[in-house]
């Protein structure tokens, strides 16, 4: 069975008892260099920046930064029942001033348990070599339902600098049968099959963070480089745990049309 969603941005709806996402808990996941790190803007907007980064370890690895989607203003990463369906839109635009020895990556990760019994950190993410070489590219990596979808060979898809690009992500839950649940991923004008876990990824457990997410390039001989990403989230429809059928929608700045595949 097909279904139509209409989200009209400039409304905020909901079900049930009110949770709604208001802000991003940001935090470092790992420094694997020095450098100063910013992260501002007004919600639904934030910008995060990393400037005088050195190559302390000599490799090609810069820090990790993410964004996670908060109902509490930011004091907390906000729990997202992932056995109902959801989805999360949003534009990324990074920046950079210098070369690099490794790509900028920008998108979405995700954290959460799956069937087999870990705590992945997946990721759908755009990247871009100031340099051209290798070409820009859209991965995914992680315990994805999507592993082997490669939008740049099928669509020659691509980000560049300065460049605001939409991305995001829809997952149709079935609850009769988990492995049948859908998912599928859009970028720019881009989308994705509807693919479900037969594919090899995930089962989504009852609390999961999703967040922005931004990994600034590293350049070993210039360490006086700044790199940003900004991010504006354009809607986030989904149960925030652990209030039992709340649904927590954002929906901002246009109208756009969404079609979800469910199967039984």
């Amino acid at each position: 069975m097909k279904k139509l969603i209409l989200i009209a941005f400039g409304a905020v709806t909901a079900t049930g008892a009110m949770a709604q996402i208001d802000g991003y808990k940001v935090e470092q996941l790992w420094n694997n260099n020095t450098g100063q790190f910013s992260s501002g803007g007004t919600f639904p907007t934030l910008t995060m920046t990393s400037a005088n980064q050195s190559n302390t370890t000599q490799n090609d690895f810069g820090d990790r930064y993410v964004g996670w989607l908060s109902a509490d203003g930011g004091a907390s990463a906000a729990l997202i029942n992932g056995r109902a369906d959801f989805s999360l839109f949003f534009t990324i635009n990074m920046t950079t001033d210098a070369l690099a020895t490794r790509p900028l990556e920008g998108g979405l990760l995700m954290k959460y348990d799956n069937h087999r019994g870990f705590t992945p950190e997946s990721q759908f993410y755009a990247k871009f070599d100031p340099q051209g070489t290798p070409g820009p590219s859209i991965q995914t990596s992680g315990d994805w339902v999507i592993p082997g979808y490669d939008f740049v060979a099928e669509h020659n898809a691509s980000i560049g600098d300065n460049v605001t690009m939409l991305m995001g992500i829809e997952y149709d839950y079935n609850e009769g049968n988990p492995m049948q649940s859908m998912q599928r991923l859009t970028f720019g004008n881009f989308q994705s099959p509807w693919l479900n876990g037969n594919w090899g990824g995930p089962i989504y457990d009852e609390t999961m963070q999703l967040g922005l997410y931004f990994q600034p390039l590293v350049e070993g001989d210039n360490s006086t480089h700044t790199s940003t990403a900004t991010f504006n989230l354009v809607s986030f429809n989904g149960s925030v745990v652990p209030e039992p059928g709340t649904i927590a929608a954002l929906a901002l700045g246009g109208l756009f049309l969404i079609r979800r595949r469910r199967t039984n």
